[in-house]
């Protein structure tokens, strides 16, 4: 297994870190953003020298830890983020299949189209 020196982890830290608000664009991280921040927080890591997954997926949780700090209102976020890197490795890799269903939106819309007599 490799492993990287203390400041070369550091630095990979500040790295993502500072990547963070470059990818929020003065929006608040919420729900609404944290896959995109996510995603492109993971494409930066990959791009990090002599890290493992586990150690990428585990740099991408800790900056995004950091980046919180004491916010209670995005710290709710936190507890997200392990289940969503790993999801969307998955999804990356053809493990995971999401398939459209467009009987749901043509059953739905023609429900809502029906009026009352």
């Amino acid at each position: 297994m490799q492993t990287t020196q203390p400041s070369q982890q550091s630095q990979n830290l500040e790295t993502l870190k500072t990547n963070i608000p470059i990818i929020l664009s003065e929006t608040p991280l919420g729900p609404d953003n944290l896959y995109t921040v996510v995603i492109k927080l993971m494409q930066i890591s990959e791009k990090l020298p002599n890290l493992t997954g586990l150690q990428r997926r585990e740099l991408v949780i800790t900056a995004l830890t950091e980046y919180v700090g004491t916010n209670s209102e995005q710290q709710g976020l936190l507890a997200l983020l392990p289940s969503l890197i790993d999801k969307s490795i998955a999804i990356e890799k053809g493990l995971i299949i999401i398939q459209a269903m467009d009987a749901v939106a043509t059953c739905c819309f023609g429900l809502m189209s029906k009026t009352k007599k």
